[in-house]
């Protein structure tokens, strides 16, 4: 994973989400597209470990920028305190309602759910009601908690 770090670790969110976007097109039909970053990317990969690339780049690749772009920078990850007061102000059986959520496959808006944990990056997790069961990054996404 150091390998993709040292390539992915100073880009901006709005170049990692460019670079996850074309992973995502890279994963449907196997082909990177013409100017692709993401062909640099694992051509760096390759030249740096002196070899075949698919197999762990695409799983170095999920793990850094997919996490890095959901769970922002980790310079941006919550003290214990602010975890703390995360857990306090979302217990597990709490109704929330999603204001935003900077993901593709994002529930609508104002779907609501029940938190059932808060983990250790501050990411709040919900069941969502339509099924979906995408977390709340910390710094990225908006809940509100909600009376019913």
């Amino acid at each position: 994973m150091s390998t993709t770090n040292n390539y992915f670790t100073n880009k901006s969110k709005e170049e990692l989400r460019s670079l996850y976007l074309e992973y995502e097109d890279f994963q449907r039909t196997g082909v990177f597209q013409n100017g692709s970053k993401l062909s640099d990317a694992a051509d760096f990969y390759q030249k740096t470990i002196h070899g075949a690339w698919i197999v762990p780049f695409t799983t170095d690749f999920l793990e850094t920028i997919a996490h890095r772009w959901y769970y922002g920078d980790p310079a941006q990850k919550p003290d214990r305190q602010t975890l703390e007061k995360l857990r306090e102000e979302y217990p597990k059986g709490c109704r929330v309602e999603l204001v935003h959520m900077d993901d593709l496959n994002a529930p609508p808006v104002g779907t609501k759910g029940t938190v059932y944990r808060v983990d250790a990056v501050g990411s709040i997790l919900v069941d969502w009601d339509n099924g979906s069961d995408l977390s709340i990054a910390y710094m990225v996404d908006k809940i509100k908690k909600i009376e019913e």
